[in-house]
């Protein structure tokens, strides 16, 4: 566990006084911009390049599942509105 001094760290981080070996400090920084962090800061700390690893994953899922769904509500599209009523009655 890690004390977090909540109105101290707002302070640094607003004021970009980072320091590297303050895992909370760190920890707050990925989670309100991972993009900002440094190559040097994401090598230094394995779980915070675990982390980020894994929500460019989640992000290309959610990529992934939004193309799906516009080409699901294209489909839809094309087939017609009787179509599309008698599907959903068959699927009742």
């Amino acid at each position: 566990m890690v004390p977090i001094e909540l109105e101290k760290l707002t302070k640094q981080l607003k004021n970009n006084e980072i320091d590297k070996k303050d895992k909370a400090m760190l920890w707050s920084l990925f989670i309100k911009n991972p993009e900002r962090m440094g190559e040097k800061e994401m090598s230094e700390n394995e779980d915070i390049k675990r982390a980020k690893e894994e929500n460019q994953k989640q992000f290309i899922i959610n990529l992934y599942k939004m193309k799906m769904n516009i080409e699901d509500i294209a489909k839809v599209a094309e087939l017609g509105k009787e179509e599309v009523e008698k599907i959903i009655k068959e699927n009742k």
